[in-house]
């Protein structure tokens, strides 16, 4: 008897535990249908992108429309030094995007399918690599952050990843020129 009690009971959990999960599945579709969406234009809206490389930052912020870029610029003892002996931090640009420029860096990342890379690539964390960080945010306030660990031996970085980082070194090249 005790044991027929404790199956039913093992039973009516997992059972709670199957509509559980159906829920989050259905919950998990439903939310990607509306990002995918013809009429959910406005939930995809870019709010946000970080560049944060090892060398460079870029920043552009969709609330407040504008764009930060800095470099660091190592400096070393003599050319072959392989460790710098200090560095400094130059501020490439501080300006403001448009809208345009804005919707056309949201088309990249759409473009460029970054939404649906992985979270990281390349070297794994104990070997020696170079960091990139790339995160995305958009307006109905989903973030999208995928890390590559630069170096010779380990995988490329995505085409997308790329394609990122090159459309906001091209805004901010643009800007700075003044075009």
């Amino acid at each position: 008897m005790k044991y027929r009690y404790l199956a039913k009971v093992r039973a009516l959990k997992a059972n709670a535990m199957r509509q559980v999960l159906k829920s989050v599945m259905l919950a998990i579709l439903i939310g990607a249908a509306g990002y995918a969406s013809a009429g959910s234009e406005e939930k995809r809206r870019l709010a946000s992108i970080l560049y944060d490389a090892w060398d460079e930052d870029i920043r552009v912020d969709a609330s407040t429309m504008t764009i930060v870029h800095t470099q660091t610029e190592y400096v070393y003892d003599s050319p072959i030094s392989g460790n710098p002996k200090g560095s400094k931090l130059l501020k490439l640009l501080d300006g403001h995007v448009t809208e345009g420029q804005v919707e056309t860096l949201g088309n990249c990342v759409r473009d460029a399918r970054f939404m649906e890379l992985g979270v990281s690539y390349g070297a794994p964390e104990e070997q020696r690599y170079y960091p990139y960080r790339l995160e995305v945010g958009c307006a109905r306030g989903d973030k999208k952050v995928v890390e590559y660990r630069s170096s010779p031996f380990f995988v490329k970085a995505p085409e997308g990843f790329k394609s990122v980082v090159s459309c906001l070194q091209d805004l901010s090249a643009s800007i700075r020129n003044g075009k």
